[in-house]
Formats: structure tokens, C-alpha cells, sequence
């Protein structure tokens, strides 16, 4: 039992391979196949120089096998939780056997007793190995995003026979441990309020933890005002943008229009079911104040608006009429009577009374 112990422990300490004599072919042991970023590979070393004397197979497919020299090399392209069994099978594996036959009586001399029949007969010589992958690995999803709401997010973490539907806790982060290795693919289910995530691929590593990281950023859009005047006056006016977007954040922005009359509002987060409110701002005072307008901005877009600015206007009714009596002496009339209208000592119009001695 001791050299057999001691071949055991030959095999845990130096990774060689059992050797496939008749009194090891009941021997199995596990070895670990490791990954090395594509696939997984293990590789064997004989140390009694019986390598080239043996086939290996094994039942589960994907699994390949190839000899140079003393060392053995297994390689598996899918990843399994189940333990493989390798058979190493000898070739040409033959004993020679003598037959010898008598009939137990001795009989006079001159006649054959015994017949003797020598012959190589097949002596098939199997061994056996188990693999196992490397342990199951994890993976963890950070999420972080720029309001701060990161709790309840939902992922699909996919790969191979894997599919799993999971939420970020409070910390926005999920743990996810028992992956066997391979690649999988994360991705996040897009929210109305935050610009779509790539997916993200990442390959889990027997016995490690992988790390993806998800920002989100807020959707925006644009808005610009154009400005329009009576008097053609447009540069400089002042136009507020107000109300709750569609993450629940405040907007409360300013924007004054150019040479042009444009006022630009840019990167605006989106609004929500309500729209956001715009209105213009200290308003001269020649000015009628226009009314406010309601406004959707939407993600990636620009909306438009106009405001028009209309001159304050009045009406005058002018009487002429007698200081004394008010009203007209004998053949005398209020009609015909010219007046200037004047705008900085500029005539800028001509009005005449009535019959009435009146004008508007």
C-alpha cells in the first residue's frame, strides 16, 4: 500500500499522470481545468514513458486531447458543472498465454500425454482520470447615475444556459455568486428619464468575481425661442423655462436672445407628463406683455417657440369749443380746425376737427 500512496501523492504534488499498470486501472482522481481566457486547458506529465501506449476519451463532448512527448494536453471549449470522466485506453494491448493439456494417466512410452498451445490474446489495460472545471465565479454590477437614483434598477445578466432577471439594492449594486465560468452579457432595461446603456460582455474566471460599471445619464433636449417686435427691437429679451422633468428634478432656466432675436436653451433635461412653462421677462414697458406658452422638451430634439412684441397703443378724443359758452358764436364753426401730433418736435400727423369741433 505504501508505493501506491506514494504514486497518489506523486499525482496531487506534481500534476503527473497515474500510470495505467493493471493495478491502477480501478484509480480515478479529479483534475482541475483551468481557464486561460478563450477556453480550458490542463496539461499532464508522464513520468513512466507509457504516454505513446494509450487513446483518451471521454463521453461529453467538446472535450479534445493531444500528445507531444511525455505531456498530455486536454482542452475544453464549454464550460460544465459536471465531473468528465477520461478513459485511457491501452493500445495493441496483447499477453501471451500457454495452454498445456493432459489426461492425468501415464500411458506406455511412445504415446503423447501432454499438448502445450502458446498464443497472444488481447488484454485490453484501461485507466481512468476525472476533470472537473475551475469553482464557480461571481459577479458584481455597480450602478451609479447622475441624480443620485440608483436603487431598483433592473439588469438581465445572460450566457450560456444562464438568463436571470435582477434589481440593484439601495447601494445600486447587485452580487450574483455561482456563475460557472464563461462570458456573459449585462445589460440594463432603459428607463424614460435616462439615456439607453450599452450592454456590457465581461468573462468570469473560475473561482474570481468580475466588476461592471453603469452610469446613467440623464435624457435632454433643446429649445430655442425666436424673438419678433413691432419696432424690430429683439436682441437682449429675456425668457424663463420652468417646471418638473421627467426624473422629477426642477428646471428653472434662463436664456437671452442674440443679434438674431434667438434666445437657446441647451442640454434641458426632458420633461415629464407636464409640460415645462416659458415666458418672457421684464418686458419693456412700450411693450404689450405677451402670454406664456407651454413647451414638451423631448430627448435629443429641438423645440421651437415664438414670442411677437406689440407696441402699446392709446386713442384721443380731442373737442374744441367755446371758452366762454362752449359752443359756436353766430356764424362762427368748430369744424376745420388743424392740429399736430408731434413726436420729439417731429410732425408726425395732421388731424381736423368735425362739426363738432372734435377729432380722434
Amino acid at each position: 500500500m505504501s508505493y501506491y500512496n506514494q504514486i497518489i501523492e506523486n499525482i496531487k504534488t506534481h500534476n503527473v499522470m497515474p500510470s495505467f499498470c493493471a493495478p491502477l486501472r480501478d484509480y480515478a482522481r479529479a483534475y482541475e481545468l483551468e481557464q486561460d481566457g478563450s477556453e480550458y486547458t490542463l496539461t499532464l506529465t508522464d513520468s513512466n514513458g507509457v504516454l505513446d501506449n494509450y487513446a483518451f476519451s471521454t463521453d461529453v463532448p467538446g472535450i479534445s486531447f493531444s500528445k507531444s512527448g511525455n505531456r498530455l494536453t486536454i482542452t475544453c471549449d464549454t464550460p460544465t458543472k459536471e465531473t468528465i470522466l477520461v478513459t485511457a485506453e491501452k493500445q495493441n494491448a496483447y499477453s501471451s498465454s500457454l495452454v498445456i493439456w493432459s489426461d492425468g494417466t501415464w500411458s506406455k512410452a511412445g504415446v503423447q500425454d501432454t499438448i502445450t498451445y502458446g498464443e497472444n490474446v488481447s488484454d485490453p489495460v484501461n485507466g481512468y482520470f476525472e476533470l472537473e472545471m475551475d469553482a464557480a465565479g461571481g459577479l458584481r454590477v455597480v450602478k451609479t447615475s447622475e441624480d443620485g437614483n440608483v436603487s431598483g434598477i433592473e439588469f438581465t445578466i445572460t450566457g450560456e444556459s444562464y438568463s436571470e432577471r435582477v434589481r440593484t439594492g439601495s447601494d445600486g449594486t447587485i452580487d450574483v455568486t455561482g456563475l460557472m465560468p464563461g462570458r456573459y452579457t449585462v445589460a440594463e432595461i432603459n428607463s424614460d428619464a435616462y439615456t439607453p446603456q450599452d450592454s456590457q460582455t465581461v468573462t468570469i474566471a473560475g473561482g474570481e468575481s468580475a466588476v461592471v460599471t453603469f452610469n446613467n445619464t440623464l435624457k435632454r433636449g433643446a429649445l430655442q425661442v425666436r424673438k419678433s417686435a413691432e419696432d424690430n427691437f429683439i436682441e437682449g429679451v429675456t425668457f424663463h423655462l420652468y417646471g418638473t422633468s421627467a426624473s422629477g428634478l426642477e428646471v428653472d432656466e434662463y436664456a437671452v436672445t442674440g443679434a438674431d432675436g434667438v434666445a437657446h436653451f441647451e442640454n434641458v433635461l426632458i420633461s415629464g407628463n407636464t409640460p415645462y412653462t416659458l415666458e418672457e421677462v421684464d418686458t419693456a414697458e412700450r411693450y404689450v406683455v405677451p402670454e406664456s406658452q407651454t413647451v414638451s422638451i423631448l430627448w435629443d430634439d429641438v423645440a421651437e417657440r415664438s414670442f411677437h412684441n406689440v407696441l402699446k397703443k392709446f386713442s384721443v378724443t380731442v373737442t374744441k369749443a367755446d371758452a366762454e359758452t362752449g359752443f359756436p358764436r353766430g356764424d362762427a364753426t368748430l369744424a376745420g380746425a388743424a392740429y399736430g401730433l408731434y413726436r420729439g418736435g417731429e410732425l408726425v400727423d395732421t388731424y381736423y376737427t368735425d362739426e363738432n369741433g372734435q377729432f380722434t
